[in-house]
């Protein structure tokens, strides 16, 4: 069986760094909404589509490595289907475009940040990884903590988060909860990736983000 291959938080904090760089280096520049459809189909030249992935809607994104065929939900039918698809193909949940603007953008950090990630991460795994509500399987668990730590540095980041972050202590009085609130909302990002993404890069305690996370 071939062992998983780990990365650091640092390192993939590199990799998410070199790809808004590369494709969006304004965001680098000024706090600001990653333009992360414009990243995913001009940047990468990915294919974004939106389709139903399973019956419970717990099925957020699935990334495609290959050729090839995969399935879907089909809501007249009430069945699984298979499509094809080409290498480079993104499907996420169809329904995530119903107003959940944050998790929508999440999302697609994350299937972006499977796709940027050291192609040894998905060594003896799927070459669909998708992205779930439900808590992974313990064989895709190392992929998919992978994929979210790079999905919330291309969402969040720290080149301006932190800088931002300061200027929110030094001229506002807020508390934990109002700083991630306001950064939340400056980036378009959701208050649970924002308190992981401020207490992981120790800006906020445990304590002050607790409210968003589950310890």
């Amino acid at each position: 069986m071939l062992r998983k291959k780990y990365y650091s938080t640092r390192r993939l904090e590199h990799l998410s760094w070199a790809a808004l760089n590369r494709h969006a280096p304004e965001i680098l520049r000024e706090p600001a909404p990653t333009p992360i459809e414009r990243i995913i189909e001009i940047g990468y030249g990915l294919y974004l589509c939106y389709m139903n992935l399973s019956k419970d809607g717990k099925t957020l994104g699935k990334t495609c490595f290959d050729d090839g065929y995969t399935q879907v939900y089909d809501r007249s039918k009430q069945q699984m289907v298979y499509i094809k698809v080409e290498k480079g193909t993104i499907i996420l949940e169809a329904d995530l475009l119903l107003g959940n603007i944050v998790r929508l953008r999440f999302t697609q950090c994350h299937e972006l940040g499977h796709w940027i990630a050291p192609p040894e991460i998905l060594a003896g795994t799927q070459r669909q990884p998708a992205l779930t509500d439900d808590a992974p399987d313990p064989e895709e668990k190392l992929v998919e903590w992978h994929a979210d730590t790079l999905g919330r540095n291309l969402l969040l980041p720290m080149a301006t988060v932190r800088p931002y972050f300061y200027h929110l202590v030094q001229n506002y009085h807020l508390d934990g909860q109002g700083i991630i609130t306001r950064i939340a909302d400056k980036y378009e990002a959701s208050r649970q990736a924002t308190a992981i993404q401020l207490y992981r890069h120790n800006l906020l305690s445990k304590e002050a983000c607790s409210p968003y996370l589950y310890w």
